[in-house]
């Protein structure tokens, strides 16, 4: 679902919300993902290419129903590639608070948040740079049709879900009878420890379908995926995302295509600095690994980040960063970059 229905759909449930503030809370927001980047290689566009441009752009409307129903709408502009951009609808859920029932659940209905994907992004937290692994290399959808069940562990030890999806995504089509079914969990068992409560361990595990029409159950796209991230204070977070997945390939007798990937990220803050510039800078490298295929040779690829951000006030960042991508048996693609992103 795209273009102009949408917009008018958020505009209009923006306009709902304005006008009937005392029976519902309503607010609306979003973020700006916006970059200039040069190549310093002849690959890619070639030497000296540069530009500035946007990646993402989201608006979002929440709305608070009562104490137990909240309903959230995010639009996705995307496309960002010099041509046209493409509304889409990105989220479109109902949570009901069922925790009177099921102690600290909620339930949620729609076009929703594939679970890993989102909370591996506030882990990484600067999706405005780049996609997380299993998102980069489309893996998982970051969003899809379905119903979950969420739970909020005591005392802040984590969370967790199972969800029921559609399995093509948020920008796909249903092709067949089968849903897929997914579970991860996140849990801090450092809690009770100031200085390494946000510490956390990590697992997800995707079993799902072909997207294709006519399938059977062997057909199957299934995934697995672990994370470690260790953080101490306010000062230093170094994290380790794993993930393997297996495709039913078209050929029969076949074997499944395999892939794996593993992404290493780190940040050190100076929140004990007295100057305020360094109170909000960071210094963030990343380092992923991708196998296209672990039956086949020469197929990996690595990606490098390394750079410096500088969160100017609230809702303003920047990050002036090195990039490198690399194919084996390829030349490296270099680039320099300056991404921004802006939260109202």
């Amino acid at each position: 679902m795209k273009g102009r229905p949408i917009l008018a759909l958020v505009l209009a449930f923006t306009l709902l919300g304005a006008s009937q503030t005392s029976a519902a809370d309503t607010k609306v927001g979003g973020e700006v993902y916006s970059f200039f980047i040069t190549d310093m290689t002849d690959n890619g566009q070639g030497k000296g290419y540069s530009k500035f441009d946007l990646s993402r752009v989201y608006v979002t409307v929440q709305s608070k129903l009562s104490n137990q129903v909240s309903v959230r709408i995010t639009a996705d502009a995307s496309g960002m590639d010099g041509s046209a951009r493409e509304l889409y609808l990105k989220y479109a859920y109902l949570d009901y608070d069922v925790s009177k029932v099921i102690p600290y659940s909620t339930v949620r209905f729609g076009l929703q948040q594939t679970g890993w994907i989102d909370y591996m992004n506030k882990v990484w937290g600067r999706r405005y740079v780049v996609k997380t692994l299993m998102d980069q290399y489309k893996l998982l959808p970051s969003a899809d049709y379905g119903i979950s069940h969420l739970a909020k562990f005591p005392d802040g030890y984590g969370h967790g879900a199972i969800q029921v999806l559609q399995g093509p995504g948020y920008k796909g089509k249903e092709e067949n009878k089968y849903k897929d079914v997914s579970a991860f969990v996140f849990f801090r068992p450092l809690t009770q420890v100031p200085d390494l409560a946000a510490s956390m361990v990590g697992g997800y595990y995707y079993k799902g379908y072909s997207d294709e029409a006519d399938i059977t159950s062997e057909d199957r796209k299934d995934r697995v995926a672990g994370l470690v991230s260790l953080v101490y204070g306010g000062i230093f977070r170094a994290s380790g995302e794993y993930f393997r997945s297996w495709d039913c390939t078209e050929a029969k007798g076949a074997d499944d295509l395999e892939r794996d990937g593993i992404s290493v990220f780190g940040e050190v803050k100076f929140p004990m600095a007295e100057n305020p510039f360094l109170k909000r800078i960071a210094l963030v490298g990343r380092y992923d690994s991708y196998d296209q295929n672990k039956n086949a040779e020469e197929d990996e690829k690595t990606y490098l980040i390394a750079g410096v951000e500088y969160e100017v006030n609230e809702g303003f960042n920047i990050m002036p960063n090195f990039q490198r991508m690399e194919a084996e048996g390829e030349d490296a693609e270099d680039s320099f970059v300056v991404n921004a992103l802006f939260k109202f």
